[in-house]
Parts: structure tokens; sequence; C-alpha cells
């Protein structure tokens, strides 16, 4: 009975994921498995512990338990709560919680804006208090201007690309990032398509070696860069550390590179002003060409800024995705950050100093809580006056036990661990507030005392102690760097580079509507006064936004919570209110699990990624939305796009994949996912998500679903696109949706199974590295989810007036000539656009204005409706840009009958507008040569607006494919192998994975003290000369010129042809592996000042082969008797030895040299004395015959002569010498090769000659 109930049990559970196979390897393998099962589960408690309240300097925590034995099962919330002091959260001055000089501005904002507008800025989502918040930061930081984006992480990630071009083409630009810079930040530059260098964290003698070579050797072809741009922070979050932006701004003015800023932790909480890490480090703000920072820290909100140049300012509106395709930042939120950043400045008169206060209050708190816990042996990391202090754990161990000891004290603290820190780099991180009070702080120190002795972390107290009794500063390291920090100058010694690079942001190029203009027009759009229901420009499809119940919920919320989490997720901005949202969405889908994310077009950028990895294969529709095609862009695995909405197209290319896995071993076929668009934001289509659903049963994908706009918008209930579709949605693997939307609020989610959904707490990157949800939109989207499920009558009002909108589109419009209409019966989103035609022969700003005056003229008339222009980014590295349109947004309160005279209205201007002389005798012209439809399908059209008939996707083999033909299926050739080359490929590749967790442990292990190395007693100018030194002796270059050298001078007893033939033989064997394994130099290596940091592959590092096989050989042969290869000579002891040591010194200053440098990592150090040693060994054996046949000038070898058998050798060798034709490192090692080659059988026909 028992086993029954429990198999009754189990069925329910597998009741709501999705059903079927999948092909490929599971998602979770190998190293995911142990440190998720073994590491993670067993310390998930602290993380993401919620709290039930404001982040003020004490919260109320959850108190939590697991449902269930074991380490794998869930904790619950138990209803009670722990009141702590916040020792976590980023509350710098203290405007987290309800703050009188500011949070009843911000209920009133509530009041007249709602939660959201539903509308991106560059649409009709502008309100006066977005003006007003970015005039004032331009003011705050002395910059021409602002812009505001209503997610920190998105700032970073959706403005870098379009800063690094504003096409998308970011061939040519160098970006140089800080090895620590936030996760955002890695994102953006990733989405780029720019070249990425990383320097080591502040490591200012490698950033000026990879500006100097960058600027005076260009591209690795020899182009000169067209620009440059540095990435640092202004403090590094995990480790309260300022960076040396002096120094930065040095090296960037001498080199002419741009300055890009990030001041998420810094503005605000830093300088004599507040005013961030240029006003604390006395730097210039004309200095930073680019400053961003965010708004859910100091200021106690959430969203971000980046102000700079006019010109920047205004590509970024036009042409970002956090500006075109994110609804406006959320009216109060915009409120929280304008009224604290007043009282900062002191330019509320209400507020007096209060500003200034909490700058002083905040800093004084910080340091003397630092100088507490050093005084305590804790190791604590940062600067002084920095509100981030960390201390170091280092053993995960020590993560669960110290969280908890200071939990069980009433102290909310933050731990660190692995992936954020590398795995044996574990800390705690104490974020001080100005609102902590002296008494509040000292009573912290003592707690965390008492809980890092039970810990066992408080590793120098005795030392401590000891300095303490003798009236040492504990801090004189921090005030020492302060001063140097302080005290760099300006400008970098030298003269300034000779490159020029280009302007920053190119300008529009002609035939575009200025980009100053398309703001105004949609800040004018924005002020148009239109009744309700007649406003058709936002995608509030259930008019969420107006209904007072989401709004009184969003008062209460602020009430109690204030506006701004001020932290992620994982610490401490976890509410209740999330996790009740949470379990709503997945009860109101019928999945296992949801997860929110805090803002929506990062939603589906962040899923993606966070499952598509390198060797997976991603199928995509090609009509995804922008933001979509992001996430495509930012996943590692391999793209194949199919037609849109063209299953046919889908199948005939998962069959093309499946015939090519037949011939692989299971463990080497890939993982495949689909993604498409529940409701299509470009099309307004949906998805066939039935027939799509039975090629997942024969084919085993995952299917990835961004029903964004379809949720809440479609089907009876509002349960989107699944159920128009008939599917239930727990069917879906990945199921995105949005709170932006239908629920009127900000956000979006993730459905699906525990595992995905669980998966992305570690991995998805919009979850992870960003504030959490404001509890105001969190509980406005949950009262609007409860207001859909209470009132189905919305949804089905909504769908009667998609229906009548596309009745009333097809009946006016489909029938003009050189219109493009996009709609359909069952989506609430229309399209109107010109054919290909017609915009062949209009510029894009003509195109606008065109439909622009069209949309006017429909508000203008009686009754009319409003409409809205979409406009879209022209970064083609993501997608194809789209022309303008005007789209219409239906909702659940529009009046029907004003629809048909309306759209009668516009197909009259559209007329009027193409009948004009000069387009209509440019269209007469085209159409002479290409006939045209009246009517397109939207389902005939793929998204580049091109017809169906040139529309076609790809198989695996780059086939195109129509329908379910494929054009040249009949001449596929497969690929064929033989089993020698293929166990050589095994084998490559197993020892190359290897050498490839060499790597990784180094990274984690070797680099860090490495890097403090060389930042202190390495790096005095005794050891840089050594290392210098030895840079020389080591090079190919340098023995080139010194073995023929001592070879003609040493007596012919010591053999010499025989050592520059072993010498030959070491460069051809390093180089034949390098270009082998093809191990590219890892971040180690990175900007190396040395002409080998990116001539060449890293690994093996061809100075440690010859360090170590030429002197050690010599030594054996010499002093262990000829051939004998013992390693001691009893006849010269002293020389033996003193010949070893100086051997060993000779190894020892050449590799630190070369780890010093950066131009090689450890494991490309350590490859090459492994290799070195393996050729002595090789060589000793054969090394007398060898040289008999080298000095006999009759030798013979095979019937030919010395001299013919040496020279067919060397082209045999070289014929099987490992290179690839399009890698530019594989040329440059073929190269060493073949001198090596040519110098060794030059000298032996030469000595043998003479």
């Amino acid at each position: 009975a028992f086993l029954f109930f429990w198999r009754r049990a189990a069925s329910a559970a597998r009741g709501n994921t999705p059903s079927g196979q999948r092909v490929g390897p599971p998602i979770w393998t190998g190293w995911q498995i142990f440190y998720t099962k073994r590491l993670y589960q067993r310390i998930v408690d602290c993380w993401n512990r919620p709290i039930a309240g404001m982040a003020s300097s004490s919260i109320d925590v959850c108190d939590r338990a697991r449902d269930g034995n074991g380490d794998a099962a869930p904790l619950e919330m138990t209803g009670s709560t722990t009141r702590c002091l916040n020792l976590g959260s980023y509350n710098y001055l203290g405007f987290g919680g309800w703050e009188e000089c500011v949070s009843p501005m911000v209920v009133a904002t509530l009041h007249e804006h709602g939660v959201s507008a539903c509308a991106a800025r560059m649409e009709c989502g502008d309100t006066p208090v977005h003006h007003a918040l970015e005039k004032t930061v331009a003011e705050y930081l002395d910059k021409e201007a602002a812009l505001v984006v209503g997610m920190g992480f998105a700032t970073n990630s959706t403005l870098i690309p379009v800063l690094v071009d504003v096409n998308g083409n970011g061939k040519g630009v160098l970006v140089i990032s800080d090895t620590l810079n936030h996760a955002s930040i890695v994102e953006g530059v990733r989405g780029s398509g720019a070249r990425v260098q990383p320097f080591v964290h502040n490591d200012m003698h490698q950033l000026e070696a990879i500006l100097a070579r960058a600027t005076e050797q260009g591209q690795p072809d020899g182009t000169p860069w067209r620009k440059i741009i540095i990435i640092v922070e202004g403090i590094y979050s995990m480790e309260g550390q300022f960076c040396r932006l002096r120094e930065v701004v040095a090296l960037k003015k001498k080199y002419r590179a741009y300055l890009y800023l990030d001041e998420a932790h810094s503005v605000g909480a830093v300088g004599p002003r507040g005013r961030g890490v240029t006003d604390h480090l006395g730097v210039p703000t004309a200095d930073v060409d680019m400053m961003m920072g965010t708004f859910t820290k100091s200021f106690g909100s959430v969203g971000g800024y980046i102000a700079g140049s006019r010109d920047m300012v205004e590509a970024l509106r036009r042409h970002s995705a956090g500006s075109l395709y994110a609804p406006a930042m959320s009216p109060p939120a915009v409120q929280q950050a304008l009224s604290a950043l007043r009282v900062i400045m002191g330019s509320d008169p209400s507020t007096g100093d209060l500003g200034q206060r909490k700058i002083n209050q905040l800093r004084e708190n910080s340091n003397m809580f630092r100088k507490g816990l050093l005084a305590m042996g804790c190791r604590v990391l940062g600067d002084l006056d920095s509100p981030i202090t960390p201390i170091m754990l280092y053993h995960p161990e020590k993560i669960s036990g110290f969280s908890r000891n200071c939990l069980k004290r009433a102290l909310a603290v933050v731990v660190v661990g692995f992936p954020a820190t590398p795995l044996l780099l574990s800390r705690s991180r104490f974020c001080i507030a100005a609102s902590h009070t002296r008494d509040e702080l000292e009573h912290a120190l003592r707690m965390v005392e008492s809980a890092g002795l039970e810990t066992g972390v408080l590793y120098d107290r005795a030392t401590a102690a000891a300095a303490l009794a003798r009236g040492e500063d504990l801090d004189q390291l921090a005030i020492e760097r302060k001063q140097e920090l302080h005290n760099a100058p300006l400008d970098a010694p030298g003269s300034v580079t000779a490159w020029v690079p280009e302007p920053l942001v190119s300008a529009a190029p002609d035939g575009e509507t200025p980009r100053d203009e398309v703001f105004k027009q949609a800040a004018a759009d924005a002020l148009l006064k239109v009744p309700g229901e007649l406003d058709l420009r936002r995608t509030d499809f259930l008019r969420m936004t107006v209904d007072p119940r989401t709004k009184s919920a969003a008062e209460a919320a602020l009430y109690k919570y204030g506006c701004g989490t001020c932290g992620p997720r994982g610490f401490y901005g976890t509410l209740d209110a999330h996790i009740h949202i949470e379990k709503a969405l997945a009860t109101f889908l019928g999945t296992e699990r949801a997860i929110i994310y805090s803002f929506g077009i990062a939603t589906i950028s962040s899923v993606v990624p966070a499952f598509v990895r390198k060797g997976d294969l991603l199928f995509v529709d090609d009509g995804v939305h922008f933001t979509a095609a992001v996430g495509t862009r930012l996943a590692r695995g391999s793209v194949r796009p199919f037609a849109h909405n063209d299953v046919a197209a889908l199948e005939a290319a998962l069959a093309a994949q499946a015939r090519a896995d037949e011939t692989l071993p299971p463990s080497k076929v890939a993982r495949r996912f689909v993604l498409v668009e529940g409701l299509y934001m470009n099309s307004g289509d949906v998805a066939p998500l039935t027939a799509i659903l039975e090629l997942r049963k024969k084919y085993g994908f995952y299917l990835i679903v961004d029903d964004s706009l379809g949720f809440g918008s479609l089907g009876a209930t509002g349960r989107g696109a699944p159920e128009l579709c008939g599917v239930p949605p727990h069917e879906i693997d990945l199921y995105v949706g949005s709170l932006e939307h239908s629920l009127g609020s900000v956000g979006g989610f993730c459905a699906g199974s525990a595992p995905m959904v669980s998966h992305q707490v570690l991995s998805g990157s919009g979850y992870c590295f960003s504030a959490s949800l404001p509890a105001y939109a969190t509980i406005a989207a949950h009262e609007a989810l409860r207001i859909i499920d209470a009132e189905p009558e919305r949804p089905a009002r909504l769908a009667a007036v998609s229906a009548a909108m596309a009745s009333a589109l097809q009946e006016a419009v489909a029938p003009l000539p050189h219109i493009e209409l996009r709609a359909s019966t069952d989506s609430p989103i229309a399209q109107v656009r010109l054919t290909p035609l017609a915009r062949s022969v209009l510029t894009p700003a003509q195109q606008e204005a065109a439909l622009r005056r069209a949309a006017a003229k429909v508000s203008a008339s009686e009754g009319g409706i409003a409409m809205q222009l979409v406009r879209h980014s022209a970064q083609a590295h993501v997608q194809a840009p789209q022309p303008a349109a005007l789209r219409l947004t239906a909702h659940c309160d529009v009046r029907i009958s004003a629809l048909a005279p309306s759209l009668r209205v516009l197909a009259e201007a559209l007329s009027a507008e193409l009948s004009e002389q000069s387009v209509a005798a440019k269209l007469q012209a085209a159409a002479s040569e290409v006939v045209k439809p009246k009517l397109l399908d939207s389902k005939a059209l793929s998204s580049d607006g091109v017809a169906a008939e040139a529309a076609t996707a790809r198989t695996l083999d780059n086939v195109p494919v129509k329908g379910n033909v494929s054009v040249a299926l009949e001449s596929e050739v497969p690929n064929v192998t033989v089993p020698i080359v293929l166990l050589v490929n095994v084998f490559r590749q197993t020892v190359r994975r290897y050498i490839q967790r060499q790597m990784e442990l180094h990274e984690l292990a070797l680099m860090p003290p490495l890097h403090k190395l060389r930042n202190a007693g390495l790096n005095s100018p005794l050891a840089r000369r050594l290392f210098a030194c030895g840079q020389l002796l080591g090079a190919e270059t340098f023995y080139f010129f010194i073995i023929p050298m001592l070879s003609w001078s040493a007596s012919p007893n010591a053999h010499p042809p025989m050592f520059v033939t072993f010498f030959a033989v070491n460069i051809y064997i390093g180089n034949w592996l390098k270009n082998f394994f093809a191990l590219a130099r890892p971040l180690g290596a990175a900007g190396s000042a040395t002409a080998h940091s990116t001539s060449d592959f890293g690994w093996p590092s061809m100075y440690l082969v010859n360090a170590v096989a030429l002197p050690f050989f010599a030594m054996r042969y010499w002093y262990g008797g000829f051939g004998s290869g013992t390693p001691f000579s009893e006849q010269n002891q002293l020389a033996t030895f003193v010949s070893y040591l100086l051997a060993f010194l000779w190894v020892a200053v050449i590799a630190f040299a070369r780890l010093f440098s950066g131009a090689s990592s450890p494991a490309d150090v350590q490859g090459g004395m492994l290799v070195g040693g393996v050729l002595v060994r090789a060589w000793l054996p054969i090394c007398d015959s060898v040289n008999d046949w080298i000095v006999s000038p009759n030798s013979y070898l095979l019937g030919l002569p010395q001299w013919a058998a040496l020279v067919v050798g060397g082209v045999l060798l070289l014929l099987v010498h490992p290179f690839t034709a399009t890698e530019p490192r594989s040329w440059s090692a073929f190269g060493y090769s073949f001198k090596a080659i040519a110098f060794g059988i030059c000298f032996i026909i030469g000595a043998n000659g003479a």
C-alpha cells in the first residue's frame, strides 16, 4: 500500500513537468552536479533569505525550514521572522526605508503616473519626472546629458554595444576591461562584437602595455584600431577596492582611449560631495567620457543611468535596447531617485544639509567598522572610505558556519563563494550604511568577533593583538594606498600617441531622422492626451495600470517595504512578496515553479544563455524580437535560424541534424534547443506550438517560448499562447513571460519544472547580478494576476477587440498598394508598414515622416484612435534592422465602434502620402521592374521584411531550405574519416581538455597571489630588471644568435652540431605542440608587453622548453659521461653542483620573467618545463648515434647522401606540422619551426663542408 501511494505521489509530481525524452547530454553534468549537490545545496540557506519589510538598518528576516529530509529538500518560510541588524544591503545613505523627505513624493507620483507606462521612452512612455531626473543627473556629474534605464544591469548590458558601434559593427574596436568588472559589463562587451582584452585587476603596468601595443601595432593584421574603450568600476563590489582612476585617466589621455566608468557602488557613497570616485580622487568628470551608475544603492531605488556628451546620449536613446524596447523606468522609482539625489545635492531647501551629513556619517561608519574588524584579527580587504568591507573566509566550509553563526546572533551578513569568487577565496562582505548608529556598529563588531571565533576565521588575531600592543596602526597599508590613489599624477610621462581614434559615436547617416528630433517626437507623443478607449499605443492589454486595485496594492507596499530593495535576490534582496508571486505564477500556469526577474527584456536574454552552452544547437525562428536575438547572441551554442513560423523548415533543419548525428557516438550528440515567441512582437503572429511540440516528440529538443506579449493577452483565461493553442504550459521546457504588459507592472518571469527554474538561481545573469524587483511593482503585479484569474471577461473582451481590429484593418488597409499589413484575428498587435518596394524609394526619415503624419491625421479626426510609430535599433550584428511601422495595440477597453472609421482615415492618409507627386513617380519607376502583390499575409513574411519567396532557412550543412524542401539535399556529402585520424583527434581533445582544466585551476589558485606579488616585492626596480633580462635570455632569438657563436668557439669534443640539432628539434616539437593543441593564452597572459602575447598559442611556453632542455641536457651529457645520462660526476663534484645550481637559477629567472610580464600563464610555464624534461630524456639515449651520423660527411640515410637526407627529412617534418590556415597564430608557430629546421640543416651542412 505504501508503495502504491508513493508511486501515485511521484506520478502527480511529474504531472506538471514536460514530457518526452531529450537528445544529447543532460543539462546538468559533471562539475555542475557535484557543486550543486555536494556543496551548494548543503549551504543554500545562506543565500536568498527573504525579508518581510524595508531594507533599512535593521530588517525582519523570514525564518525558513526544509520541507522534507535531506539537503535537496526545498526551504519554506515558517511564518515567523527574526529582527536582524542589516549589514548586507546596499542601503549606503539610508534611503532604502521610508524617508519623510522622499517617500511621500514617491506615493504622489504613483497616483499620478501609475506603476508603469507600458511603453518605451522612445514611444509614448516619457514623463516629466524622467526629464527632471536626467537633467539633475547631468548637473550632478557636470555632464551635458544623461539617460536613465529601468535596470542597472541592463544599463551596462544594453548600452555598451551601442557605444562600441551604433550600427553593431564592433570589428576594429578594442575594449580593454578589468578582469573583476561586473557581469553586466561582461555581458555588454560580449554582445558588442568588439575585440575584448582583459587586464589583471588594477594592474596599471599591464594596462599601459596593452595600450602601447594597441596604438603602435594596431590589430593583428596591422590595421589601426578604430577606437579603444577602457572599462573600469569605481568600487569593486567583491573587493571593496577603488579603481586607480587617476592613473587610468593619465593612460587614457596619453593613448587617446575612451573611458567608461561604472560607479554603481561609488556614486552617492564616496567623495566630499558624494559624487563618486571622481569626486573622491579629485578627477575632473570631463576626463571620463562615459559615466555610468545605478540608483539601487545610495538612492534606495532601482534602475541606472549613463552621462556624457549630448551626441552620445542621443545615440543611446535612438539605438539601445534599454531605451527602444523596454518600458520606461517606473515613475515611482524615478521619483525616489530624483528626490534622494536632490537631498544629496542639497538642492531641496526642506532638508538643508541632510545629504552632506549622511555622506560624512557613512564615511565615518565605514572606517570605524573596518578598524574594528582589523583589531579582532580579520583579514580585511578593500580601501579606507569604502562602504564595502570584505573579510576573507577562504574555505567553502566556512561560508555556512560564519553565515549561520551571525544569523544566530541577529546579524544579517552576506557571504560570497564560488562562482562569484575563486573556490578557495570565499569571503563575507559587510555593507555599512549612514543610518547605522555607533552603538549598533559596536554591537555588530562584538557579534562578528564572537561568530568569527566560533567559526575560526580570525586568522590574524594574535598578529593584530601584538601589533596593537606595540602601538602600530593596523591599517597602515591602506593609509599608504589611499595616499597613492589620491596623489597619482593625472598625466602620464611621455608624449601622446600619434594614433587618432574615430569619434565615440558616429553621426547619423544621411536619410535618417536626426537623433535629437526622434526623441523630441517621442516626448511630444507622450504629451498627447487621448481617451483610454481610443489609445492603442501601449501594451497595457488588460488596463491594469489604471485599475485602482493595483495602485492601492502598490501604495500599501511602498508604506511597508519602501521603494527599492537595495540588493540582489541572493543578498537580502529577496522579499516574501517575491516568493508569493512566484508561487502564484506557477499555480496560474500549472507548472512546478516560476522565477521572477526585475526587468522584462533582461529575462529572455538571461534565460537562453543560462541553458544553451558551448556545443549545443539552438534553432531560432528568424522572426523573434530583438531582445530574444540578444539572448541567442550571448549563448555560446551554435545558432541555426529557420524561416519565420515555418514548421516544415524547422523539421528539415532538425532532420538534417538527426542524420548528421547518426554517425556520432551518443556522447558526442549535442543538446538541441528551439526558441520561438508565443506572440511575435515584430509581426503579431502566434507560434504554432502544437506542431512544434509534435516535432519535439520526434527530435527530442528543449523548447523555449518567449511569450512576453502573449501572457495575459491570449487565451480564454489569459494564460497566453499555450492556452490559445491548446497546449498545457507545463509541456514547455522554459516558458518566459513578462509582468510589464498584461499585468501593467515591471519585470519578467520564467516558469517550468523545478530543476529548470532552480538552475537560473545560479545561472540567470539578470537574476543573480541585478537588484531585485521592487516590492510595489511585485505586489501590483500579483494583484493584477488575481484580477485576471477572477475576471476572465477581461481577456474575453480583449479577444473581441483584437478580432474587430484585424477585420477593420483587412477591410481598410490591406487593399492599399505599397502597404504591408501584419494582422491576425487572434493577436492584439497589428503593424502597418511600407512594402520593400516603397522603402526602396524613400529614405528612413521619409518613411517615418509619412507614417507619423498618417497617424497624426487619424488621432486628430473626430473619435480617432491613437497608434504608435515604432522605430528599431540599427544594431545589425544582433538582428537585421527592421523598418519603421505603425503599431496598433488592442486592449480590453477599446471602443470597437471607433476602429473602422479611424482605420478608413488611416487608409486615406497613407494613400495621400504615397500619392504625393515625387513619391508616386519614384514608385512607378520602381514598379516597372518589380511587381508586388497588393496584400501580403503576415505569415508569408520573414522577420527582415522580405517576402517568403526570398526567405530561406539553413540546415546543418548550410543548405537553403524552403518549406519542407531542401534545395540541395541530394548532393549532401557526409563527413568521412579513418580510424587513425579519429583516434588522434580523440587523444588531442582529451589532452586539450585536461590542460584547459589545469588553466582554470591556476586561474583560481595561482593568478590572485601572482598578481599580488607583481604589485608587491616583485615589482621593485631590481626585480623588474632581472625579469627583463630573463625575457631576453629566454627568447628563441637569443638562442638563434648565441648557439652558433658557442658552437664555433667550442672544442670539437663538445660535439656542437649535435647540440644545434637538439635545439632545432626543441623548437620544432614545441611549436608542433602549440599548433596541435591550439590553446590560446589565458587571461593571465593577456596584455603582455612582449611580442609573443598574441602572436602565437600559449601552451607550451617555448621559453621554458629551451630553458629546461638545453642546459640540463648539456650537464647530463657532460658530467654523466658520454651517453650515460647520469646527473652527477664523481670527478667534478664542485663543477657539477655549481652548474646545476646555475641551471636551476636560469630556469627560475626565465619562468618568473614570463609570469611577471604576463606573457605566459602558469599552465604555459608548467607545460614548457614538462616538454623540455621529456625531450632531455628522449634525446640522451640517441644523442651519440645522431652525433656520429652528423659529423661524418659521407653518411647516408635510405640511400640518400647526408645533405639530401637532411633536406628530405626537413620537408617531411614540415608536411606533418599541424596548422590552421585561417589562424595567424598558427602560421607564426609554423614559421618558427621552419626557421629551426632550416637553421639546423644549414649549420650541419656548413659545418661538414668547412
